[in-house]
């Protein structure tokens, strides 16, 4: 599982940086899930420096910087067009409202920094030699598959409740067990979730839902009883279950794996659920829209006016969804309906060679409801092939049809 004989790019460009440290006198390391996705062999994407210098001197040390939680010794620092959030050693105390500590006291030891973190694989440092500096064998950890806490769980778990939803994450996407202690105290805490805001549990549970390894997550999600504390799923043991054996990885996108949740769970109500969840307005749209369209093309094939009235990627996210859910119920693959869309010869409204003013000047009617009719009616002819999309064809239709039908 372990690969780390090859560095990559970015971490050689990170450690540009640290040289920085300590040409000024300053130890500086690479910390957290960048030094976890290296050793797993996987892509490393943001990083994050630890180090002895206080906010204010790495400040001085950068030409760019953002001051994002200098109260916490958080600074951005920019460098070669790359962002790295840079955090001074620190130890924490009093998390009193289940999040933030009410006390940070900077350190100037690395252990000290290392020692407040939630899991071991995520308490290692790099040097700038790569050597791994690991104090609780998280790299043992990785290797046996194995997630748990620094030290005593009910301790970390009790500083901030969000960290058991994120290792039930971890789990979903790491595919690593828990030892029986760290289930124990989840099981003990998960009531703590109900101080925990709705918007961070919507962050973790849509990272769960992402991962390989949610076959392995929902059990333990429901087995510590989590999922008492989560809106809407309070009652749906077995139906968590039942989600985790569907390969949600063939899904696209968050908001379409939540779209499936909705519909393996039975929502009642999508939209009250959304609501529940605090999505933004655009996102419960999407959810219950394409729960719509899941039920009503379930087992149906789609045709050019359906395909033209929804648009190729909500056809493409619901065709998935039934791939996935109902794959019985599937009745085109997403390349024939790619194949079908380029065949169209319309696929917006602004494709169409008439428009609402041309209608009404050619009959000299004045506007009114016949007139979105009319228009739809000329789009289903175009998409059927009984009409070209030429405005004179179009013109001669409206003239010997479109008038004696409507009565004008």
């Amino acid at each position: 599982m372990i690969g780390c004989a090859h560095m990559s790019r970015s971490f050689e460009e990170a450690k540009e940086v640290l040289k920085v440290f300590f040409i000024h006198h300053y130890d500086a390391y690479i910390v957290g899930g960048a030094v976890r996705d290296h050793l797993l062999g996987k892509p490393v994407n943001d990083i994050d420096i630890a180090t002895s210098a206080r906010p204010e001197q790495v400040q001085a040390m950068f030409k760019t910087t953002i001051p994002v939680g200098i109260k916490h010794g958080t600074v951005i620092v920019r460098y070669n067009h790359t962002n790295y959030e840079v955090t001074t050693f620190r130890k924490e105390s009093g998390y009193d409202d289940f999040r933030r500590p009410a006390k940070v006291t900077f350190e100037t030891s690395l252990l000290s920094d290392l020692k407040r973190r939630d899991f071991t694989i995520n308490a290692m440092a790099l040097t700038i030699d790569s050597d791994i500096i690991d104090p609780y064998n998280g790299r043992c950890d990785i290797e046996q598959a194995i997630l748990q806490t620094v030290n005593d769980p009910y301790d970390r778990f009790r500083e901030d409740p969000l960290r058991m939803m994120r290792g039930i994450r971890f789990i979903s996407q790491l595919g690593f067990k828990m030892p029986p202690k760290q289930l124990d105290a989840i099981r003990d805490l998960a009531h703590l979730l109900k101080n925990i805001s709705i918007e961070r549990l919507l962050q973790e549970f849509s990272k769960l839902l992402a991962g390989k390894s949610l076959d392995q997550a929902m059990p333990v999600l429901v087995e510590t009883s989590c999922h008492h504390y989560l809106p809407g799923l309070e009652t749906k043991s077995h139906d968590l279950f039942t989600a985790g054996k569907f390969d949600f990885n063939r899904i696209k996108a968050d908001w379409e794996r939540w779209c499936a949740l909705v519909i393996i769970l039975d929502i009642p109500d999508d939209k009250a659920f959304c609501r529940s969840w605090k999505m933004s307005n655009k996102q419960a749209s999407f959810v219950v829209t394409h729960s719509y369209g899941y039920h009503l093309m379930k087992g149906q094939r789609w045709t050019s006016e359906r395909l033209y009235e929804w648009g190729l990627d909500s056809v493409l996210a619901i065709n998935r969804l039934i791939s996935v859910l109902s794959p019985e119920a599937s009745t085109e693959t997403n390349l024939e309906i790619e194949k079908m869309w380029r065949n169209l010869p319309i696929k917006d409204k602004k494709d169409l060679n008439v428009n609402g003013q041309d209608l009404m000047a050619w009959t000299k009617q004045k506007p009114g409801p016949w007139l979105a009719g009319a228009l739809k009616l000329i789009e289903g002819l175009i998409l059927n092939g009984q009409l070209k999309n030429e405005r004179k064809d179009i013109k001669e239709w409206v003239m010997a049809c479109l008038k004696p039908k409507i009565g004008f």
